[in-house]
């Protein structure tokens, strides 16, 4: 949460249109599942889009009047540091100011601060926390050490045969190596590249 709190926007390195920073917020909020309802609590003042089929959405829709200690914004607060607080609210404070009314023109600035709100907002840090402590804990709960990778079933006490053991045994040809199907220097397939950024271009 700290590094979305404090993560700055890059400065452009190329001008960028209106219909492409349209699309890149589109792409921003599908990625969090965020409809287009908005959800308004008087009593804090705050505001959001609220997710596409989830609870809130419906209760906006069927005209439901929302209870005070419902507000999404309100209950992170709750859940967030209390170092943190103050740059969550910074961040909230210029949300609002920003889009209290629709921008009538996009601007990268807008787009990054919308998305730092919404990620601040929806993703549950805590949960994604223990769920990579929990896939990296093999057997830890049963007590179970973890299965050799290459406990292959005794073979009724016969020597294992070496893994790359071929038929030939009389070939005194040099071993080829197991990957060498293509040239190390070789770079047709660059490693794959990640970025969940809104501006993937920079």
């Amino acid at each position: 949460m700290e590094q979305l709190l404090t993560k700055q926007l890059p400065p452009a390195d190329r001008p960028y249109s209106q219909h492409e920073l349209a699309d890149i917020r589109q792409r921003n909020l599908e990625r969090l599942n965020i409809g287009s309802t908005m959800v308004y609590h008087p009593n804090s003042g705050y505001f959001y889009l609220a997710k596409a089929g989830g609870k809130k959405e419906a209760a906006v829709l069927s005209g439901e009047t929302l209870e005070d200690g419902c507000c999404s914004v309100c209950w992170k607060l709750r859940k967030t540091p209390s170092e943190l607080r103050e740059l969550a609210n910074n961040m909230i404070d210029e949300f609002i100011l920003r889009f209290e009314k629709k921008p009538e023109k996009w601007t990268r600035e807008l787009i990054h601060l919308e998305n730092t709100f919404y990620k601040w907002l929806y993703i549950d840090f805590d949960r994604k926390k223990g769920e990579r402590r929990y896939r990296n804990r093999r057997g830890d709960d049963q007590g179970d050490s973890r299965r050799p990778r290459n406990n292959r079933r005794d073979n009724h006490g016969e020597s294992r045969r070496p893994r790359n053991n071929r038929r030939d045994d009389d070939n005194d040809e040099p071993r080829r190596s197991r990957n060498n199907s293509q040239n190390d220097n070789d770079e047709s397939n660059p490693p794959e590249i990640t970025n969940d950024e809104e501006f993937p271009a920079l």
